[in-house]
């Protein structure tokens, strides 16, 4: 799989990356709201907390995002 993809190959992973960071983006919102006894709430939680120490910076939504299409 990859680089023998021809362009309508090429054209339907990119839709599928997309997809699936718009689908962690809007799981991400909901745990911001109402957090689960999940690995993405923990991120999340994990993120929010980071920020709230003195020098450290949050992770973005992005950086999660990009954690949860690599455990995939």
């Amino acid at each position: 799989m990859g680089v023998d993809l021809d362009h309508e190959g090429w054209r339907v992973k990119a839709r599928s990356h997309v997809e699936t960071q718009a689908f962690f983006m809007e799981q991400i919102q909901e745990r911001m709201q109402c957090p689960k006894d999940d690995l993405l709430s923990e991120l999340v939680q994990a993120s929010s907390a980071r920020g709230a120490h003195d020098g450290d910076e949050a992770f973005t939504t992005l950086e999660v995002v990009n954690a949860m299409q690599h455990l995939l």
